[in-house]
């Protein structure tokens, strides 16, 4: 996978052991150096919380955008290590999500009118704060998706076609949801619902946080433990679950990601596209991230095997292949 061995074999994560401790005395305070906070203004009049990284003589700028139910909290470790490679790091609370404003009362159900308004709030926050500063190396510009936060860069990418993206990073994007039990019959259900789509899908409960340290999947990984305590200290920021709407306008999105105009509007500008897929990822479909990687002319799929959805829970041993990747293609940039 790696082009450099010597890069691949680096040991880049923070001890797993006494990761509580690492967090909250090593990283936090290290990323917390060079943190300021504000609020952006949205097409729409929503307030969205943003944190932004700057440390002094930063050499690229990485922007993040998170997934669905995710927060800006959700990522000060990656930070960590984007800033230890000298890079200034900008990252928002996506609408519904996080510190920023609802647009339903309830507000742990993730609901949007129109999936591609993720993708005009993403355009504000390049021109409203990125863009603003004039330290900006443009030359060395990144982004970085996670899941949903994948699909929203791809719609931003079709829509605005930016000119100065050096290199896209997208995790696990959300090509493909993946519904349980039966996801013919979900998809059909959620496509001709039209009315309350402010409810909730089926299947899905407002869950007390508590619960999730039963979680299956993840409940012996130290990095979701973490998480989980973190949420439960600040239940302002506890978003579970998907309306009908979400949904919908979810899979119409992901429609549109594949139509040709859109993926021409890509391949025209010649950004390399850095594509993970987790070997055991239950929350999206691998077929359709292959489909992309097949039409899409500068994107490479980087195969992580024994992961899960989120890479940034995983141990370490393969926490560190996904961040020797990238990293190692910050070199050759």
């Amino acid at each position: 996978m790696f082009k450099n061995q010597e890069i691949a074999e680096k040991k880049i994560c923070v001890s797993e052991e006494n990761y509580e401790r690492e967090m909250e005395e090593k990283v936090l305070p290290f990323i917390n150096q060079v943190k300021t906070t504000g609020y952006l203004k949205t097409f729409d009049d929503l307030n969205l919380f943003y944190e932004k990284f700057v440390p002094e003589n930063f050499k690229s700028v990485v922007i993040m955008v998170h997934g669905f139910s995710e927060n800006t909290q959700r990522y000060s470790e990656l930070i960590y290590y984007f800033l230890k490679q000298s890079c200034a790091v900008y990252i928002y609370d996506q609408r519904g999500h996080g510190f920023s404003d609802r647009l339903i009362e309830n507000k742990n159900v993730v609901y949007v009118k129109n999936f591609d308004d993720y993708a005009h709030d993403l355009k504000n926050f390049f021109d409203q704060i990125v863009f603003a500063e004039n330290k900006i190396p443009i030359d060395n510009l990144f982004l970085f998706g996670h899941s949903m936060g994948g699909a929203v860069i791809t719609r931003f990418m079709q829509i605005y076609q930016p000119k100065n993206l050096k290199l896209v990073i997208l995790s696990a994007p959300m090509f493909e949801i993946k519904l349980k039990p039966n996801q013919i019959q979900a998809k059909n259900l959620v496509m001709q619902t039209e009315n309350n789509l402010e409810q909730y899908f089926p299947e899905q409960k407002n869950c007390d946080p508590k619960n999730k340290f039963d979680n299956p999947i993840y409940k012996d990984y130290p990095r979701y433990i973490y998480s989980v305590k973190k949420r439960i200290k600040n239940p302002e920021l506890i978003v579970d679950i998907a309306s009908f709407a979400w949904l919908k306008q979810a899979f119409k999105a992901t429609n549109k990601i594949f139509e040709p105009g859109c993926i021409e509007k890509i391949n025209q500008m010649k950004t390399k596209i850095l594509l993970f897929q987790y070997e055991n990822d239950q929350t999206v479909g691998a077929d359709s991230q292959n489909k992309f990687d097949t039409l899409v002319k500068n994107c490479e799929l980087c195969k992580i095997n024994n992961s899960q959805h989120n890479i940034c829970f995983m141990h370490n041993d393969v926490f560190n292949q996904f961040l020797n990747k990238i990293f190692s293609e910050f070199e050759l940039i």
